[in-house]
């Protein structure tokens, strides 16, 4: 299992920052004028040895590189921010570890592709920044700091150009050759499918067999378009858990670090898509929102070693071939791993530790996995059939929508259960299955022919999956045929919900 821990280049000038917070803003403003809000409240945090480096300084992330290899770190996921019309930020530490070749650290790019807005705005799919700084900046009448706007292919194209010189380093951290690359807010993407489309064709025109996609809560389909779904934490289980906390006005809402890692622990959610589960090191972000942030309490680095070797073990039961670690240096939130004047370098420790001893527990989380994932198998199951009945109570036809497309003739894929339905559905109408798609080929189905997936399959329209659970591996063998209208069961649904 390697270890990647996400890597924040806020610790260095830019006029933005200037302009948005004061002159010579950078996160460490935030992180040395944090104040105690509540007896044994951990604040400021300081660095080893005061160690506030300015990451204009190469030789501090060569120091950084030394470190994480002592440690088994297995390499950083960058935040890259790129908004409307090419705008960067925050880009030259991870443009300086490009030409300094001799640096050692593999790496892949996260896009934080959410909108900076001042925060006292309530613009929706934004991120807010520094409420504790909000007084202090030169405030401009603009709720938007720095927008974010897709644009369409050229824009597209000059961002995979300006990518492109960092798939090709060495360093750069691929799967199977295809560039990894986390979308952080991918559900609220519009173009998301044509884009990564667009992408992928162009990976390939450079040469590689791809790109690999990875989006965070991928609860929206994004699991058919994207290669891997995060389930970024502790954002994700702190949310779930402030509802549960009795705030009180003038203190942050304060949540227990062991609760919050046996959320992360028995989640059970599995993507159809690969699914990665991530790990914190340590959480508190009222250095930059004073009163209105989160603080998890209790973090040591021996129940941070317990819990990352579980979850090392957890993601290498589901297929991962990594963990990400939040945070190497998110001081500004209290997630580090570098070493401070309290722990020193414990935790970086802890990840030395879980890396030698998690694989004696991967065999318990195989069989939760597994059970959990035929209770999420049952459970879609059980909504798409919900969904279908409902449609039939209704009076609604799957036809009438196939009709429109222009598909008259189909073949279906599995005589399940839903299988058969759909045979009863097509009865009567002008859509005609021509034959179905089963490993059972011994003898027609309602009197229709079968044919095995490894068969010569004839021209028809489309082919309708009816195992809708194993869509994608499915439509990937019914393409190497030469199928291009592959359509599953949930989508026939769906869109004959939104046709009525």
């Amino acid at each position: 299992m390697k270890a990647i821990a996400t890597y924040l280049p806020q610790y260095h000038r830019i006029k933005e920052n200037d302009e948005f917070w004061g002159e010579g803003f950078t996160d460490w403003v935030a992180v040395k004028g944090a104040q105690p809000m509540f007896p044994g409240h951990r604040q400021p945090r300081v660095p080893l040895e005061r160690n506030y480096y300015d990451l204009l300084d190469i030789n501090n992330m060569r120091k950084q590189a030394d470190l994480m290899h002592e440690y088994e770190i297995d390499g950083f996921c960058f935040h890259h921010y790129y908004f409307e019309n090419g705008h960067k930020v925050l880009e030259k530490p991870v443009e300086n570890l490009l030409v300094n070749k001799d640096i050692d650290i593999p790496f892949f790019l996260c896009w934080d592709n959410e909108s900076w807005v001042r925060s006292w705005s309530r613009i929706s799919g934004a991120n807010s920044w520094a409420d504790r700084y909000d007084q202090a900046a030169k405030r401009t009448e603009k709720e938007y700091l720095l927008k974010q706007d897709y644009g369409k292919r050229k824009e597209w194209s000059e961002h995979f150009e300006y990518l492109l010189k960092f798939f090709e380093d060495d360093r750069y951290i691929k799967l199977d050759g295809k560039p990894v690359f986390w979308i952080y807010s991918a559900y609220t993407m519009p173009c998301i499918k044509k884009m990564t489309d667009y992408w992928r064709e162009l990976a390939v025109e450079a040469g590689f067999p791809g790109m690999y996609f990875i989006g965070t809560h991928c609860n929206n389909g994004e699991e058919r378009i994207l290669d891997g779904s995060m389930t970024h934490e502790p954002v994700c289980s702190m949310l779930n858990l402030r509802n549960t906390v009795n705030k009180e006005t003038d203190l942050p809402y304060i949540i227990d670090y062991d609760v919050v890692w046996q959320s992360i622990l028995l989640e059970d959610r599995q993507y159809r898509n690969q699914t990665y589960y991530e790990a914190f090191v340590d959480y508190d972000d009222t250095p930059r929102r004073g009163s209105n942030g989160t603080c998890i309490t209790g973090s040591t680095p021996e129940k941070f070693k317990m819990y990352l070797t579980e979850l090392f073990a957890k993601n290498e039961a589901v297929g991962a071939e990594f963990t990400i670690i939040n945070a190497w240096n998110e001081w500004g939130e209290s997630m580090y791993l570098e070493p401070d004047e309290i722990h020193g370098d414990e935790y970086l420790r802890a990840v030395s530790y879980a890396k030698g001893h998690y694989k004696e527990k991967v065999s318990k989380y195989k069989v939760i996995t597994s059970l959990y994932d035929d209770i999420n198998k049952l459970n879609d199951y059980l909504d798409l059939f919900e969904s279908w009945m409902e449609l039939r109570h209704k009076g609604s036809s799957f036809s009438v929508e196939l009709i429109a497309q222009g598909i008259r003739e189909v073949a279906v894929y599995g005589y399940s259960r839903f299988g058969r339905q759909l045979a009863s559905e097509f009865a009567g109408t002008e859509v005609s299955i021509k034959y179905f798609i089963d490993r059972s080929t011994d003898v027609s189905k309602d009197g229709v022919e079968v044919y095995s997936p490894e068969d010569d399959l004839p021209v028809c329209d489309a082919v309708i999956v009816a195992a809708p659970y194993y869509f994608d591996n499915i439509r990937e063998k019914l393409m190497s045929h030469g199928f291009e209208r592959i359509i599953s069961l949930e989508d026939l649904i769906k869109n004959t919900i939104k046709r009525d």
